[in-house]
């Protein structure tokens, strides 16, 4: 039941200026105090000539109620020109209708009609009297004696039990013990409810209930006291777990780290051994370094030594000099060679003569810096060049067109006739990479173009386990790739790089 279209809750506070506490809505008949009730408060509808009245009585007079069916319900009606007031102060009119609908029907969605409208509550020798304005169907249901009686829907302080306000009223005929309580009934089901919950019969008494309920408590308390401390045979303490997965995790990443560094170990000897026996050179160990660290590397590259001949003489390259000044650099060979057992002349080679070609650097005061990028530079042996001439007694290798930590990238086919190289310089500062990752940076560069051949200038002192690689991407631009070839992530140093694109 309740006001409509805006229905107060059941449960709320007092409107201004009542008793403060919570509210209850009343429906006039059953057994919880401040709960529900049909029926318990109602008055008889006296017809006016055969003809159902205007005014009816909704409360007699105060200040004490008491429900007709004797059952020890009472409530207080202290005010009852204010409960007038504040019953239509919102200037809704108040719903009549059949067996209080809009509390048994309206709230399960079903269809509850208005019998009648009340429209006006006034206090008529301590009485609340309503005017109703009936429906074609409710002064019918009136006239007809088919309903008799009037039950009031009402607010009241389940704590004062002061009435605050009226939402309503029903046609009734049997109130009391004559008509089942609506709350009575709602309290059986819920009581039949708690039972079935409980796992006892529908039938079972107060006791069993509570003996149910006091075994339920006693379950819980247990239950919480052993998850306040729980066996330790079948649970473990949280924070032990946790050092014991910290334990683990550190465990494990020692163990990953010493695995890394005897493979790094392994990977070294072994380039060691090869370039000692001449089956590589040193401007190729990083690359085979990073063939190595690839998943099944050191087998293929074991197999690669075993197959391999001597191409760079004992210690990597033959460190045989030149025969004197006056050498002229045709270009260079790259093919594992060998002539043991044969005349001079006997094997051939492919020398490639056109472009740049990657040399070893010589040490000390003699190396070849950036600065004699664009400048000659001599040969030291068949694969290493120097900046000076050795006091006239070296050849020229080329031009110099880029200087990086793995060599010297020369041209050796003399000075550019024209713009033959450009090149270019930048501070770069790549991003830390995890291993196995790579990333890239452009430099900008006027006249490249897209399949022009890159030399790359590395810094004095790169970070170790990089692989640098260089392409032109689009016209004008030069990317350096960078590819981490260890297992542990790199934060690389920013530093200098140059690059030079060599046109054809």
């Amino acid at each position: 039941m309740g006001r409509a279209p805006s229905c107060i809750p059941p449960e709320r506070r007092s409107p201004r200026g009542n008793p403060a506490g919570p509210l209850r809505t009343a429906l006039c008949a059953s057994g919880e105090g401040g709960g529900s009730v049909l029926g318990a408060i109602c008055s008889a509808i006296d017809l006016d000539g055969g003809t159902a009245p205007e005014w009816v009585q909704l409360f007699p007079p105060g200040p004490h109620l008491e429900a007709i069916a004797g059952d020890g319900r009472r409530w207080m009606l202290s005010n009852p020109a204010r409960v007038a007031a504040v019953s239509m102060e919102g200037g809704l009119d108040l719903p009549v209708d059949w067996e209080h609908g809009q509390h048994r029907k309206a709230p399960k969605g079903e269809r509850a009609d208005a019998a009648g409208w009340i429209k006006e509550i006034a206090l008529r020798d301590g009485s609340l009297f309503g005017r109703v304005e009936w429906t074609a169907e409710g002064r019918a249901s009136v006239e007809s004696g088919a309903y008799r009686y009037l039950s009031p829907a009402f607010d009241y302080n389940r704590e004062t039990l002061e009435v605050i306000r009226v939402n309503g009223a029903g046609l009734v005929n049997r109130p009391a013990f004559v008509m089942p309580a609506l709350a009575g009934q709602e309290e059986s089901t819920m009581i039949k409810k708690i039972l079935a919950a409980l796992g006892l019969a529908a039938d079972a008494s107060e006791e069993k209930a509570l003996e149910a309920i006091a075994s339920l408590k006693s379950e819980r308390d247990t239950a919480v006291a052993q998850a306040a401390a729980p066996p330790l045979d079948r649970f473990v303490p949280r924070s032990d777990y946790d050092s014991a997965v910290a334990a683990r995790a550190t465990a494990e990443s020692e163990l990953a780290a010493e695995r890394s560094s005897q493979r790094n170990d392994e990977i070294k000897q072994l380039l060691d051994e090869a370039q000692a026996a001449g089956k590589i050179t040193p401007a190729t160990r990083d690359y085979h370094a990073a063939q190595c660290r690839a998943e099944g590397g050191i087998d293929r590259f074991r197999d690669f030594v075993a197959k391999t001949p001597e191409i760079a003489g004992a210690g990597g390259g033959s460190g045989a000099p030149p025969a004197g000044a006056g050498l002229i650099v045709l270009g260079c060979f790259e093919e594992g060679v060998s002539n043991a057992g044969s005349m001079a002349g006997d094997v051939s080679v492919l020398v490639r003569r056109k472009g740049a070609f990657l040399w070893n650097n010589s040490a000390g005061t003699d190396a070849v810096t950036a600065a004699r990028i664009g400048s000659p530079c001599y040969v030291v042996d068949d694969e290493t060049v120097a900046a000076s001439d050795g006091g006239h007694a070296r050849s020229p290798a080329g031009i110099v067109v880029a200087v990086g930590h793995d060599g010297v990238w020369v041209d050796v086919e003399g000075p550019p006739r024209g713009p033959r190289v450009l090149s270019a310089s930048a501070d770069l500062d790549f991003a830390d990479m995890a291993g196995g990752a790579h990333s890239h940076k452009d430099i900008d560069l006027p006249g490249a173009s897209v399949g022009d051949l890159v030399a790359l200038g590395l810094p004095a002192a790169p970070d170790g386990g990089l692989v640098y690689y260089a392409h032109v991407p689009e016209a004008g631009k030069v990317r350096i790739r960078a590819a981490n070839t260890t297992d542990a992530a790199i934060d690389p140093v920013a530093a200098a790089f140059t690059v030079a694109v060599i046109k054809g």
